[in-house]
């Protein structure tokens, strides 16, 4: 049985997210209307990425491909950090273990074949770590919501928070363009506390981003 606070935790999450969005805007307006502010506007006008992820190694099995787009990303140049809000998509399949307890001492395991389709909105914070001519090392962490074509994994539900997060080495290519390349760790789980009904799943992997500036 699902927890009665399900609905209760999915809108919360859906608040911070429209909370802080509205707060990065809310303060680009006033930085722009702000001379002495110490944000110098736009880093880049969109970045593209994906990412394969297999599972770590007390996880689900569940592999992970994933698509996401910023859209809108602004630079703090004194602290050298960025923040990003943009969109992802992705698709999951594996097996999901869901557990029964047979008495004092006995427990049974059995494996459910799982996969959907899922999209959500994401929040990315990536401070610079070091720079050397055209080369950046970048730490990137990133939070959202993904809702899902179906309850996902198998004995959980139609939404999911994730949290990714991982170094990155950035290349810039000319004055346009720039390429990122970096580890990922991923941790997704519907918040829902810890039993069959919130079968959270853990995966590592590449994550490869293309990026387009002014």
């Amino acid at each position: 049985m699902y927890p009665k606070n399900r609905k209760s935790c999915l809108v919360i999450y859906l608040l911070i997210i429209l909370i802080v969005d509205y707060g990065i805007i809310s303060g680009q307006v006033k930085l722009n209307n702000d001379s002495s502010a110490f944000c110098n506007g736009y880093l880049s006008k969109f970045e593209i990425g994906a990412e394969y992820l297999v599972p770590t190694r007390f996880s689900n099995r569940i592999q992970t491909i994933s698509v996401h787009g910023f859209f809108w990303k602004k630079r703090f140049e004194n602290i050298s950090i960025k923040m990003s809000t943009g969109f992802i998509c992705t698709y999951a399949w594996g097996t999901s273990r869901q557990f029964e307890e047979l008495g004092d001492s006995l427990l049974l395991v059995t494996n459910h074949e799982t996969s959907a389709f899922g999209a959500g909105p994401v929040f990315q914070v990536d401070p610079t770590i070091m720079k050397f001519k055209r080369f950046s090392v970048i730490a990137e962490a990133n939070g959202g919501i993904i809702l899902y074509n179906k309850r996902f994994p198998y004995g959980g539900d139609v939404y999911n928070f994730i949290f990714r997060a991982g170094p990155s080495v950035a290349y810039k290519l000319n004055s346009t363009y720039s390429l990122r390349v970096g580890y990922r760790w991923m941790h997704v789980s519907n918040g829902q506390g810890n039993g069959n009904h919130n079968p959270f799943y853990e995966g590592y992997g590449l994550n490869v981003s293309f990026l387009t500036f002014r």
